[in-house]
C-alpha cells in the first residue's frame, strides 16, 4: 500500500479538519520567517527575473499555505523598489499573481529541472516515507520519539478502560524528529543541496481539553 495513499489531512473546514488543527504549522512559519528573508534576499541579490516561480511543498490545505505566499510576495516586493517604480511609471500591472494546486507526492519527482526559481517546504519531511524496521519494538509509544501528549492521552483512556493496549501498541504514526547530526547527515549524502544554515529553535502548542491544559514543547528546524 502506498503510504501518501492513505495518509492525508482532514480536509474541509469542520471542527476536526487540519484548517482548524494547523496552529502549531503556524507558529512554525512565523518562527523561521527570518530564515525565509534571508533567503530570498540572498537569491535576489543580483535582482530577481521578471517571472519570479516559487513552489511550496505542502501536504494540505488552509489559511497557512496562503499565509507563506503572501509572506514570500512581500519580501520579493521589498526588494525590488527600483523595478516597482518602473513599473508604476509603465502603467503595467505590477501585482499579476498566477496560482496553481498541483497533485502529487513530494517522495516523488514533482517537476522539471529548472522549472522553479524557489522551493519552500514546512512541517513536512518529518513524515516518513516508509515503514521503518523493527517497529513491532516501538511499544507504548505512538511515534518514533519520547512520550507525547497524544500518547499520554490514549494511555490513559487505556487505564480507564476506553481503549486496549494492544491497539495502542499497534498504534503508530508515520512521524520522525531527527536530530541535527541527522538533519546534516542526510543532506550530504544525498548530494542534491548544500547546507548553508542550521537553526533550531522551540515552539509551543497549546492542547486544550474540556478539563485542563497542557502545553507540548518542540524542536523546530529552519
Amino acid at each position: 500500500m502506498v503510504l501518501e495513499n492513505v495518509l492525508h489531512m482532514n480536509a474541509g473546514d469542520e471542527e476536526s479538519s487540519y484548517a482548524k488543527n494547523s496552529s502549531i504549522q503556524k507558529s512554525l512559519l512565523l518562527n523561521s520567517r527570518k530564515v525565509l528573508e534571508d533567503s530570498i534576499n540572498d537569491y535576489g541579490i543580483d535582482g530577481f527575473p521578471q517571472c519570479f516561480k516559487l513552489a511550496d511543498l505542502v501536504c494540505s490545505s488552509g489559511p497557512n499555505t496562503l499565509l507563506l505566499v503572501n509572506n514570500i510576495i512581500d519580501i520579493v516586493h521589498a526588494n525590488m523598489p527600483k523595478q516597482r517604480l518602473a513599473d508604476e511609471k509603465e502603467d503595467t500591472c505590477k501585482d499579476q499573481c498566477f496560482i496553481s494546486g498541483v497533485p502529487g507526492s513530494f517522495y516523488t519527482r514533482l517537476f522539471p529541472t529548472r522549472s522553479f526559481d524557489f522551493f519552500h517546504s514546512s512541517s513536512s519531511v518529518h513524515w516518513l516515507s516508509q515503514v521503518p524496521e523493527k517497529l513491532e519494538n516501538n511499544k507504548g509509544h505512538i511515534h518514533l520519539t519520547e512520550e507525547s501528549p497524544p500518547a499520554e492521552s490514549l494511555h490513559d483512556m487505556s487505564s480507564k478502560g476506553f481503549l486496549n493496549e494492544a491497539d495502542i501498541d499497534s498504534f503508530n504514526i508515520p512521524f520522525y524528529n531527527p536530530t541535527t547530526d541527522e538533519v546534516k547527515g542526510i543532506i550530504d549524502t544525498e548530494g542534491s543541496f548544500s547546507l548553508e544554515s542550521l537553526q533550531t529553535f522551540k515552539h509551543g502548542a497549546e492542547i486544550q481539553s474540556s478539563s485542563n491544559k497542557c502545553y507540548s514543547q518542540n524542536s523546530g528546524f529552519a
